[in-house]
């Protein structure tokens, strides 16, 4: 599985997936399917989606002995894609979207949070790279 947004199929770029993989359903402890990129791993959300599963996250029961607020930010933003890290030169092309093929535009998802996703403008999809995900569902978690 990739690491970086540069490994997701729907980048305008004949690279690094040359045929765009047909995306597997798979259900989501929040309730939702969402779709997995078989290859990269990157998940795409239909609009709303990404706010289910942040519900479902901070609904969940905190175990004992809950890490201090420190600790569990530094575990959630580990894998995070960090976009001030990356040079002007090394810009990606954007992602097309996987619905409708539009252009998606990265964003932050939530001010604070350091991580990026791809928003669709037209139909307002959200595709995350695998990473990311799981450092948004630790952080709402601990919210």
């Amino acid at each position: 599985m990739g690491s970086t947004e540069t490994s997701g199929p729907y980048r305008r770029s004949p690279t690094p997936h040359i045929e765009r993989p047909d995306l597997v359903h798979e259900q989501h402890p929040a309730g939702i399917e969402v779709d997995r990129c078989p290859i990269c791993g990157g998940v795409w959300l239909d609009r709303g989606e990404l706010e289910a599963i942040e519900v479902h996250a901070r609904g969940l029961k905190r175990p004992d002995g809950y890490q201090s607020d420190i600790e569990r930010m530094k575990r959630a933003f580990k894998h995070a894609h960090r976009p001030e890290t990356r040079a002007p030169e090394e810009e990606p092309p954007p992602l097309a979207c996987p619905k409708c093929g539009e252009a998606m535009f990265p964003r932050e998802w939530s001010i604070g949070t350091l991580v990026v996703v791809n928003v669709c403008i037209d139909c307002r999809g959200v595709w995350i790279e695998a990473e990311e995900l799981s450092a948004l569902e630790q952080l709402f978690a601990g919210m």
